[in-house]
Protein backbone atom coordinates (compact mmCIF):
# COMPACT_ATOMS: atom_id res chain seq x y z
CA UNK A 1 0.00 0.00 0.00
CA UNK A 2 1.46 3.37 -1.05
CA UNK A 3 0.91 5.83 1.84
CA UNK A 4 -0.72 9.20 1.33
CA UNK A 5 1.31 12.23 2.28
CA UNK A 6 -0.14 14.62 4.82
CA UNK A 7 2.87 16.79 5.64
CA UNK A 8 5.73 16.23 3.27
CA UNK A 9 8.89 17.64 4.82
CA UNK A 10 10.38 18.68 1.46
CA UNK A 11 7.34 20.83 0.65
CA UNK A 12 7.10 19.48 -2.88
CA UNK A 13 4.83 21.48 -5.16
CA UNK A 14 5.22 19.35 -8.25
CA UNK A 15 7.05 16.16 -9.15
CA UNK A 16 7.96 14.83 -12.58
CA UNK A 17 8.39 11.11 -13.18
CA UNK A 18 10.66 10.70 -16.19
CA UNK A 19 10.07 7.14 -17.38
CA UNK A 20 12.14 5.15 -19.84
CA UNK A 21 9.71 2.39 -20.86
CA UNK A 22 12.45 0.63 -22.86
CA UNK A 23 14.77 0.16 -19.86
CA UNK A 24 15.45 -3.21 -18.30
CA UNK A 25 14.13 -5.26 -21.22
CA UNK A 26 10.54 -4.37 -20.36
CA UNK A 27 10.88 -3.52 -16.67
CA UNK A 28 10.49 0.17 -17.42
CA UNK A 29 7.15 -0.46 -19.11
CA UNK A 30 5.95 -2.61 -16.21
CA UNK A 31 7.01 0.04 -13.71
CA UNK A 32 5.12 2.65 -15.72
CA UNK A 33 1.94 0.59 -15.36
CA UNK A 34 2.59 0.31 -11.61
CA UNK A 35 2.92 4.10 -11.33
CA UNK A 36 -0.26 4.85 -13.24
CA UNK A 37 -2.13 2.37 -11.01
CA UNK A 38 -0.77 3.71 -7.72
CA UNK A 39 0.04 7.42 -7.96
CA UNK A 40 -3.64 8.29 -7.59
CA UNK A 41 -3.22 7.22 -3.96
CA UNK A 42 -0.56 9.89 -3.39
CA UNK A 43 -1.75 13.30 -2.21
CA UNK A 44 0.55 15.33 -4.45
CA UNK A 45 0.67 16.93 -7.89
CA UNK A 46 2.69 14.96 -10.41
CA UNK A 47 3.39 14.50 -14.08
CA UNK A 48 4.53 11.42 -15.97
CA UNK A 49 6.69 11.86 -19.06
CA UNK A 50 7.81 8.90 -21.19
CA UNK A 51 10.96 8.92 -23.26
CA UNK A 52 10.41 8.11 -26.92
CA UNK A 53 13.93 7.52 -28.24
CA UNK A 54 17.58 7.32 -27.15
CA UNK A 55 18.73 10.70 -25.87
CA UNK A 56 15.19 11.89 -25.16
CA UNK A 57 15.75 11.99 -21.39
CA UNK A 58 18.60 14.46 -21.96
CA UNK A 59 16.32 16.68 -24.02
CA UNK A 60 13.61 16.64 -21.36
CA UNK A 61 16.08 17.31 -18.53
CA UNK A 62 17.63 20.24 -20.42
CA UNK A 63 14.20 21.88 -20.74
CA UNK A 64 12.96 21.11 -17.23
CA UNK A 65 10.66 23.92 -16.00
CA UNK A 66 11.75 25.83 -12.91
CA UNK A 67 8.52 24.95 -11.06
CA UNK A 68 9.49 21.26 -10.94
CA UNK A 69 10.78 20.58 -7.41
CA UNK A 70 11.63 16.89 -7.81
CA UNK A 71 12.63 14.91 -10.88
CA UNK A 72 12.27 11.14 -10.46
CA UNK A 73 14.09 8.91 -12.92
CA UNK A 74 12.34 5.64 -13.70
CA UNK A 75 14.93 3.52 -15.45
CA UNK A 76 18.48 2.34 -15.03
CA UNK A 77 21.96 3.83 -15.07
CA UNK A 78 21.62 4.66 -18.77
CA UNK A 79 18.53 6.77 -18.06
CA UNK A 80 20.35 8.56 -15.23
CA UNK A 81 23.29 9.12 -17.58
CA UNK A 82 21.02 10.87 -20.07
CA UNK A 83 19.50 13.04 -17.36
CA UNK A 84 22.90 14.03 -15.98
CA UNK A 85 24.03 14.96 -19.49
CA UNK A 86 20.95 17.11 -20.02
CA UNK A 87 20.52 18.95 -16.75
CA UNK A 88 22.60 21.78 -15.32
CA UNK A 89 24.61 20.10 -12.52
CA UNK A 90 24.63 23.36 -10.56
CA UNK A 91 20.84 23.57 -10.47
CA UNK A 92 19.49 23.15 -6.95
CA UNK A 93 17.20 20.21 -7.64
CA UNK A 94 16.05 17.13 -5.74
CA UNK A 95 16.28 13.87 -7.68
CA UNK A 96 14.59 10.57 -6.98
CA UNK A 97 15.07 7.16 -8.49
CA UNK A 98 12.85 4.15 -9.11
CA UNK A 99 15.25 1.48 -10.41
CA UNK A 100 13.90 -0.13 -13.57
CA UNK A 101 17.05 -0.88 -15.52
CA UNK A 102 19.19 -3.93 -16.03
CA UNK A 103 22.13 -3.20 -13.76
CA UNK A 104 20.83 -0.46 -11.43
CA UNK A 105 24.28 0.12 -9.94
CA UNK A 106 23.69 3.70 -8.85
CA UNK A 107 20.60 2.63 -6.89
CA UNK A 108 22.83 0.59 -4.56
CA UNK A 109 24.43 3.81 -3.30
CA UNK A 110 21.00 5.03 -2.22
CA UNK A 111 19.96 1.76 -0.58
CA UNK A 112 17.15 1.25 -3.08
CA UNK A 113 15.79 -2.16 -4.01
CA UNK A 114 14.35 -3.26 -7.34
CA UNK A 115 10.84 -3.20 -5.87
CA UNK A 116 9.00 -0.13 -7.24
CA UNK A 117 6.66 -0.01 -4.24
CA UNK A 118 9.61 0.14 -1.87
CA UNK A 119 11.20 2.91 -3.96
CA UNK A 120 7.98 4.96 -3.90
CA UNK A 121 7.79 4.63 -0.13
CA UNK A 122 11.38 5.85 0.13
CA UNK A 123 10.63 8.71 -2.24
CA UNK A 124 7.71 10.02 -0.21
CA UNK A 125 8.77 9.15 3.32
CA UNK A 126 12.56 9.13 3.62
CA UNK A 127 14.14 11.78 5.84
CA UNK A 128 17.49 11.28 4.09
CA UNK A 129 18.59 13.54 1.26
CA UNK A 130 22.07 12.94 -0.11
CA UNK A 131 23.15 16.51 -0.82
CA UNK A 132 25.44 17.84 -3.51
CA UNK A 133 26.33 14.57 -5.19
CA UNK A 134 29.50 14.17 -7.21
CA UNK A 135 29.41 13.75 -10.98
CA UNK A 136 32.16 12.64 -13.33
CA UNK A 137 32.95 14.66 -16.45
CA UNK A 138 35.13 13.38 -19.28
CA UNK A 139 36.65 15.01 -22.33
CA UNK A 140 37.11 12.35 -24.99
CA UNK A 141 39.56 12.51 -27.90
CA UNK A 142 39.28 9.99 -30.74
CA UNK A 143 41.72 8.85 -33.40
CA UNK A 144 40.51 11.55 -35.81
CA UNK A 145 41.29 14.31 -33.36
CA UNK A 146 37.63 14.99 -32.61
CA UNK A 147 36.77 15.98 -29.04
CA UNK A 148 33.50 15.28 -27.26
CA UNK A 149 32.37 15.79 -23.67
CA UNK A 150 30.15 13.64 -21.50
CA UNK A 151 29.20 13.28 -17.85
CA UNK A 152 28.74 10.07 -15.90
CA UNK A 153 26.95 9.54 -12.62
CA UNK A 154 28.14 6.06 -11.65
CA UNK A 155 31.15 4.82 -13.62
CA UNK A 156 33.37 5.05 -16.66
CA UNK A 157 35.21 1.99 -17.92
CA UNK A 158 38.07 1.28 -20.31
CA UNK A 159 39.25 -2.11 -21.54
CA UNK A 160 37.71 -5.37 -20.43
CA UNK A 161 34.67 -3.85 -18.72
CA UNK A 162 33.90 -1.69 -21.77
CA UNK A 163 34.03 -4.88 -23.84
CA UNK A 164 31.56 -6.43 -21.40
CA UNK A 165 29.30 -3.37 -21.68
CA UNK A 166 29.40 -3.65 -25.47
CA UNK A 167 28.51 -7.36 -25.42
CA UNK A 168 25.87 -6.82 -22.73
CA UNK A 169 24.09 -4.20 -24.81
CA UNK A 170 23.97 -6.65 -27.73
CA UNK A 171 22.37 -9.33 -25.53
CA UNK A 172 18.57 -9.26 -25.35
CA UNK A 173 18.03 -12.38 -23.24
CA UNK A 174 19.75 -11.97 -19.86
CA UNK A 175 19.71 -8.86 -17.67
CA UNK A 176 21.27 -7.75 -14.41
CA UNK A 177 24.22 -9.53 -12.86
CA UNK A 178 23.55 -12.76 -14.80
CA UNK A 179 23.64 -10.83 -18.06
CA UNK A 180 26.94 -9.16 -17.16
CA UNK A 181 28.43 -12.50 -16.08
CA UNK A 182 27.43 -14.02 -19.41
CA UNK A 183 28.95 -11.07 -21.29
CA UNK A 184 32.07 -11.37 -19.14
CA UNK A 185 32.50 -15.03 -20.01
CA UNK A 186 32.12 -14.19 -23.70
CA UNK A 187 34.66 -11.41 -23.37
CA UNK A 188 37.18 -13.88 -21.91
CA UNK A 189 37.64 -15.33 -25.39
CA UNK A 190 37.94 -12.01 -27.22
CA UNK A 191 39.77 -9.33 -25.33
CA UNK A 192 43.12 -7.57 -25.45
CA UNK A 193 45.25 -5.71 -22.97
CA UNK A 194 45.43 -1.96 -23.43
CA UNK A 195 48.58 0.00 -22.78
CA UNK A 196 47.55 2.96 -20.63
CA UNK A 197 49.40 6.01 -19.33
CA UNK A 198 47.44 7.21 -16.29
CA UNK A 199 48.05 10.49 -14.46
CA UNK A 200 46.22 11.86 -11.43
CA UNK A 201 47.02 14.65 -9.00
CA UNK A 202 48.38 11.98 -6.64
CA UNK A 203 50.28 9.52 -8.83
CA UNK A 204 51.33 8.45 -12.32
CA UNK A 205 51.52 4.87 -13.57
CA UNK A 206 51.49 3.11 -16.90
CA UNK A 207 51.63 -0.28 -18.60
CA UNK A 208 49.34 -2.91 -20.04
CA UNK A 209 46.02 -3.04 -18.23
CA UNK A 210 43.11 -5.42 -18.38
CA UNK A 211 40.77 -2.62 -17.37
CA UNK A 212 40.50 0.74 -15.71
CA UNK A 213 37.26 1.80 -14.04
CA UNK A 214 36.72 5.31 -12.70
CA UNK A 215 33.68 5.36 -10.44
CA UNK A 216 31.49 7.62 -8.40
CA UNK A 217 29.56 4.62 -7.06
CA UNK A 218 30.57 1.41 -5.35
CA UNK A 219 29.63 -1.04 -8.11
CA UNK A 220 29.67 -1.45 -11.86
CA UNK A 221 28.24 -4.05 -14.22
CA UNK A 222 25.16 -4.86 -12.18
CA UNK A 223 26.83 -5.55 -8.83
CA UNK A 224 30.63 -5.89 -9.20
CA UNK A 225 32.30 -4.03 -6.31
CA UNK A 226 35.28 -2.69 -8.26
CA UNK A 227 35.46 0.46 -6.10
CA UNK A 228 33.94 -0.64 -2.77
CA UNK A 229 35.09 2.43 -0.83
CA UNK A 230 33.49 4.96 -3.19
CA UNK A 231 30.88 7.46 -1.98
CA UNK A 232 28.72 9.60 -4.23
CA UNK A 233 29.25 12.78 -2.20
CA UNK A 234 32.85 12.64 -0.93
CA UNK A 235 34.23 15.08 -3.53
CA UNK A 236 36.32 12.31 -5.07
CA UNK A 237 36.11 9.70 -7.81
CA UNK A 238 37.56 6.24 -7.13
CA UNK A 239 39.39 4.05 -9.62
CA UNK A 240 40.29 0.40 -10.04
CA UNK A 241 43.09 -0.63 -12.39
CA UNK A 242 43.73 -4.31 -13.10
CA UNK A 243 46.99 -5.63 -14.54
CA UNK A 244 47.10 -8.51 -17.05
CA UNK A 245 46.02 -11.80 -15.48
CA UNK A 246 45.36 -15.35 -16.57
CA UNK A 247 41.79 -16.36 -17.36
CA UNK A 248 41.69 -18.36 -14.13
CA UNK A 249 42.78 -15.38 -12.03
CA UNK A 250 40.32 -13.20 -13.91
CA UNK A 251 37.47 -15.51 -12.91
CA UNK A 252 38.73 -15.36 -9.34
CA UNK A 253 38.71 -11.56 -9.57
CA UNK A 254 35.08 -11.72 -10.74
CA UNK A 255 34.24 -13.70 -7.63
CA UNK A 256 36.09 -11.35 -5.28
CA UNK A 257 34.44 -8.30 -6.89
CA UNK A 258 31.00 -9.75 -6.26
CA UNK A 259 31.99 -10.49 -2.65
CA UNK A 260 33.35 -6.99 -1.98
CA UNK A 261 37.02 -7.89 -1.57
CA UNK A 262 38.54 -6.95 -4.93
CA UNK A 263 41.52 -5.46 -3.06
CA UNK A 264 42.64 -9.00 -2.13
CA UNK A 265 43.98 -9.47 -5.68
CA UNK A 266 47.61 -8.47 -6.17
CA UNK A 267 46.92 -7.39 -9.75
CA UNK A 268 44.44 -4.74 -8.58
CA UNK A 269 45.33 -1.12 -7.88
CA UNK A 270 42.80 1.11 -6.10
CA UNK A 271 42.91 4.87 -5.61
CA UNK A 272 40.97 8.09 -5.99
CA UNK A 273 41.19 11.30 -7.97
CA UNK A 274 39.63 14.66 -8.68
CA UNK A 275 41.36 15.07 -12.02
CA UNK A 276 42.93 12.46 -14.23
CA UNK A 277 44.34 11.99 -17.71
CA UNK A 278 44.46 8.66 -19.52
CA UNK A 279 46.26 8.01 -22.80
CA UNK A 280 45.59 4.74 -24.60
CA UNK A 281 48.22 2.93 -26.65
CA UNK A 282 45.60 1.91 -29.21
CA UNK A 283 42.16 3.38 -29.96
CA UNK A 284 39.57 1.53 -27.94
CA UNK A 285 35.96 1.98 -26.95
CA UNK A 286 34.88 2.91 -23.44
CA UNK A 287 31.60 3.06 -21.57
CA UNK A 288 29.94 5.73 -19.44
CA UNK A 289 27.36 4.29 -17.04
CA UNK A 290 27.24 1.11 -19.13
CA UNK A 291 26.61 2.93 -22.40
CA UNK A 292 29.33 2.16 -25.01
CA UNK A 293 31.15 5.15 -26.48
CA UNK A 294 33.12 5.29 -29.76
CA UNK A 295 36.77 4.22 -29.67
CA UNK A 296 39.01 6.84 -28.10
CA UNK A 297 42.70 7.60 -27.66
CA UNK A 298 42.74 9.98 -24.70
CA UNK A 299 40.48 10.97 -21.81
CA UNK A 300 40.57 13.87 -19.36
CA UNK A 301 38.41 13.15 -16.30
CA UNK A 302 37.21 15.68 -13.75
CA UNK A 303 35.06 15.37 -10.64
CA UNK A 304 32.21 17.90 -10.52
CA UNK A 305 30.70 18.66 -7.12
CA UNK A 306 27.12 19.47 -8.09
CA UNK A 307 24.12 21.08 -6.41
CA UNK A 308 21.96 18.05 -7.22
CA UNK A 309 20.46 16.16 -4.28
CA UNK A 310 19.21 12.56 -4.24
CA UNK A 311 16.51 11.14 -1.99
CA UNK A 312 18.07 8.14 -0.29
CA UNK A 313 16.97 5.27 1.91
CA UNK A 314 20.14 5.40 3.97
CA UNK A 315 22.81 7.77 5.21
CA UNK A 316 26.13 7.50 3.41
Amino acid sequence: MIPRITNHRRLIEEILFLVNPASGNGKGKRTLRFLTDNLSKVNIDYQICETQKPGHASEIASELPQDIDVLVAVGGDGTLNEIINGIDPQRNLVLGLIPAGSGNDFALNLGLSRDPEDSLNVLFNSEVVCKNIDIGAVEISNANGDISRKRFINSLGIGFDSKIAYLYNKNHFLTGLSGYLFAGLRALFDFRYINMDISTEQENFSGDKLLLTVSNGKTSGGGFYLTPAAKINDKMLDYCAVDPVSRFKLLRSFYSAINKNIESNREVRLGNLKNGRIKLGIPYYIHTDGEPVAKVTELKITMIHSNLNFISKQEL
